[in-house]
């Protein structure tokens, strides 16, 4: 039953991030179907999975594991709700496009119990520079089943992200991962 679920969640995530890539490719082509408009370029572009065994990984990679485009930051429950944030180094991309952002931050959530996605709310992460400095919060905006958001990270050394919801129940939650640049 638990490789059952693990593999459902894995499943899932691919599924997602497909689904966000095409998304995204239509988007940068011109055919959003938000009805906004999209920057030129950005570091959405890169995101790439690949599944690999459970043997040998850790607790929260849930069978899959990142290439080095996109990488899994942990799991934590809240309150019958769980995140699972993914960061993506795009300095390069967001350079190209004259954009100041280093790196994309996704966070997905899910139902505890049931295992459903909660897609809907509003979600900002504020970010902890290695120095200490806390800097103002940014908006994540729902993308395909996430939430997601270009932020910037030049400063070496551990950054704290502090992920702050209010899903579908209107019931204030906080997350926090660690990421740490080279």
């Amino acid at each position: 039953m638990k490789k059952m679920t693990k593999m459902t969640i894995a499943l899932a995530l691919l599924l997602l991030f497909l689904t966000a890539g095409i998304s995204l490719a239509m988007r940068h082509s011109g055919h959003s179907g938000h009805g906004s408009s999209a920057p030129a370029a950005s570091g959405h572009d890169a995101h790439q999975m690949k599944k690999t065994s459970e043997a040998g990984h850790s607790g929260g990679h849930m069978g899959m594991e990142m290439t080095d485009d996109m990488i899994m930051l942990g799991t934590q429950a809240r309150d019958g709700v769980k995140a699972m944030a993914h960061i993506s180094d795009t300095r390069e991309a967001m350079a190209a496009a004259g954009m100041k952002q280093t790196h994309h931050l996704m966070v997905a959530f899910e139902d505890a119990a049931t295992m459903k996605a909660l897609d809907s709310g509003r979600v900002a992460v504020r970010i902890v520079a290695p120095g200490g400095q806390t800097l103002p919060a940014i908006s994540l905006s729902g993308m395909d089943g996430a939430f997601g958001g270009d932020v910037e990270l030049r400063e070496k050394g551990t950054y704290t992200l502090q992920v702050g919801t209010q899903l579908q129940d209107n019931k204030a939650r906080q997350f926090e991962f660690q990421y740490e640049v080279k």
